[in-house]
Formats: structure tokens, C-alpha cells, sequence
């Protein structure tokens, strides 16, 4: 399985820490196929093995707040290369959500983890978590289409945070370049976004200025995109009509700003382990204790050079 691990302020961060975060993407092959459930983890009478050993899985502990009413569902591959070798990286899929005021992006594995705790709540998770695997998932993007407001919400070790910032205009160049994604016609647009340039491709068969990431402002949705260093691409592989919920997450979130997320993330990269012993304000009674000389992460780029 892909997954994105160390993932800088655009497509999520996937931090590995099973025995410590209080919630956990499971992944799971039972009697009902290959499931994902995003779940608590710890002290509780529901259990799964992994790797011969027990553990144990508490009840839902969470709820959803609808938000808005979805019309539209894209599915993006998406690709973020390293800094130290940019010819390698990390893909995933993602999911941007377009309702009547919002977008939401996020990971489609995480769309698929909530779809599947909501239907398991209260139900039992024993024969779903079954040599279950898990994995640590974090960030989503609500964008505001009107006011451009955008609301980053993510998890780092077991502590929630948020920043909200409004996105500047990015001053798109659009051309009579043209062609077919996903059985529609888009053009073509160049444009700048906070020190990196990017191409996109808009249709205006889907007549929202939205798009994946922090990317919007055309007049009509960006299928895809990619910057000119060859950094990120965001690749639309299918496009749904959709008449569901748009829903968020309810937990209490510390505020922060984008910049104090970029540190912070920078400092996990650094040393996981040091960082995450700092930031264990939900998992009480549990300590790490990390190595004197630990060693960094591996990073990705960082698109947002301000």
C-alpha cells in the first residue's frame, strides 16, 4: 500500500506511530474483502492482532458535523517528490470533494476510513480489525469557494491542529491549448503560487474556480496540475456527480499559524521521536523516550517557499 509519510502542508502527512496515536487508519483483509477503518486505539474490549500480538481498539470516540451538501466527487493521483532526490517521491490518492460552498481535500483512504468506522460504529470491530495494519493519517484542506478562506486541520503525534488563512489570488495566464481529461475539454493556464510556477488544465464544463491542494481561481475546475520543476502533479483519474454530505470532524483544535506548522512539521522531520514525546497531550500516562543521536526523516519537498 502507498501511503504519504512526511508530507509538508499539501497532500497529508502519514506519521507511523500504532502504539501511541490516539487514532489509527487500519487496513484490514476479513471476510468482508480489504477494509480501512479510521479508529481509536487503546484500553477497551475490542481487539485485533498484528504481527501475533494483541491489541486493543476503543469505541468510536468522535463525531461529524455537516457542512455542506456535496455535488461533485474528483479523484486525483498525486505525486511529491524528495528533496534529496526529486526524481524519486511519494504518491497517493486524493479526494476534492466540491460542494455548493466548500471543497474539501483529502486523502481518498481516509474518505474510505470514516465511510467505514460510521457504518461499523457501535457494531463491533473484532472481525474487521483482524490482522489489521496501522497507520497514522492526518491532513485536510477546506477551502471557502466564496471568501477563499481556507481551514487546514491536521494531527501531529496525538495533538489536533488548525490554521486558517485566507489564499491570495494566483495571477493565472490562460492559452487556447487544449485537451481531453477524463472526457472533458480543459485548457490550458499557467501562474505562480508563493515561489513556485505552475501549469494547469481547467474545464469549463465544471464551472467552479476550485481545484486540488491550495490550487484554484480558473473559471472552472482544475483537473490537473503540476509545477514546472517537476516537484508535485495532481493527475484527475475520475470525475463523479454526487448527491452526499459534506462532513467535518469534530475534535478541539490548538490554533496555530501556517508558518508555526511549518516549523513544527520541520522539527518532527528532524527528530520523530523527541517531537512526539513533546506532543502526547491525548495519550496520557504514555512517554517516549527518544535515542540521543536520532536520526532525521527523510523529507519532501516544500512547495510553499513563503
Amino acid at each position: 500500500m502507498s501511503s504519504f509519510k512526511s508530507v509538508i502542508g499539501i497532500i497529508g502527512v502519514f506519521l507511523s506511530l500504532p502504539s501511541l496515536a490516539q487514532n489509527v487508519l487500519i487496513q484490514s483483509e476479513s471476510a468482508f474483502g480489504k477494509l480501512t477503518i479510521f479508529a481509536d486505539h487503546a484500553a477497551s474490549s475490542e481487539t485485533f492482532y498484528h504481527n501475533g500480538k494483541e491489541i486493543h481498539v476503543e469505541e468510536i470516540g468522535y463525531t461529524h458535523n455537516q457542512i455542506d451538501s456535496i455535488r461533485l466527487n474528483i479523484n486525483y493521483d498525486c505525486f511529491l517528490a524528495f528533496e534529496d532526490n526529486t526524481n524519486e517521491g511519494i504518491r497517493d490518492t486524493m479526494l476534492l470533494q466540491i460542494g455548493k460552498r466548500y471543497t474539501k481535500f483529502y486523502s481518498a483512504k481516509l474518505h474510505l476510513a470514516d465511510s467505514l468506522l460510521q457504518f461499523c460504529k457501535g457494531k463491533g470491530l473484532g472481525n474487521v480489525l483482524k490482522n489489521a495494519i496501522p497507520i497514522f493519517v492526518n491532513d485536510v484542506y477546506y477551502i471557502d469557494i466564496a471568501t477563499k478562506e481556507l481551514s487546514f486541520v491536521c494531527r501531529l503525534a496525538t495533538e489536533d491542529f488548525e490554521y486558517i488563512e485566507k489564499l491570495p489570488d494566483i495571477s493565472w495566464n490562460i492559452s487556447d491549448e487544449m485537451k481531453v481529461i477524463c472526457g472533458y475539454n480543459c485548457y490550458k493556464a499557467t501562474g505562480s503560487f508563493r515561489g513556485r510556477e505552475y501549469e494547469a488544465w481547467y474545464t469549463e464544463d465544471i464551472p467552479a474556480p476550485v481545484g486540488p491542494w491550495k490550487l484554484s481561481g480558473l473559471p472552472g475546475a482544475i483537473l490537473e496540475a503540476r509545477d514546472t520543476e517537476g516537484l508535485c502533479s495532481f493527475e484527475a483519474k475520475s470525475v463523479q456527480l454526487n448527491k452526499s454530505i459534506m462532513e467535518r470532524t469534530d475534535y478541539q483544535y490548538f490554533k496555530i499559524s501556517r508558518s508555526q506548522y511549518n516549523s513544527m512539521i520541520q522539527k518532527y522531520f528532524d527528530a520523530p521521536l523527541r517531537f512526539q514525546s513533546m506532543h502526547l497531550s491525548k495519550a496520557p500516562g504514555t512517554s517516549i523516550t527518544p535515542p540521543p543521536n536520532e536520526k532525521p526523516l527523510r523529507k519532501v519537498t516544500t512547495l510553499e517557499k513563503y
